[in-house]
């Protein structure tokens, strides 16, 4: 029977043990490969939010449970917020430029 040992005329529950394998993933973020222990089920959930760095930004961190996994974490939403004030900046010198070509054109 599934999930159970025979042991001298008695049954006993045998252990489940997760499917861990080492794994190398591409991070697009970082642009290098990152090698982590993961689960097949976790593999499926990377590959269902689009590749490694969507899963650690989406996934809670009660899920991830992982110290490795919680620092990428910390290290991708830094990238990401120098990123988004970086872009912030540049559409407010952009917006600052056009304003001032319109003046000058209406002057």
């Amino acid at each position: 029977m599934p999930g159970l040992t025979l042991v001298l005329l008695y049954r006993s529950p045998r252990p489940w043990l997760p499917n861990v394998q080492r794994k190398r993933l591409w991070s697009d973020t970082l642009n290098r490969m990152v090698q982590f222990n993961v689960t097949a089920s976790a593999l499926r959930w990377i590959d269902k939010a689009g590749g490694l760095d969507n899963y650690l930004l989406k996934t809670s961190p009660k899920k991830l449970d992982s110290a490795l996994g919680m620092e990428y974490r910390r290290i991708l939403q830094a990238i990401h917020r120098e990123q988004a004030t970086k872009a912030a900046a540049a559409a407010v010198v952009a917006e600052v430029e056009a304003a001032e070509s319109t003046n000058e054109a209406s002057a």
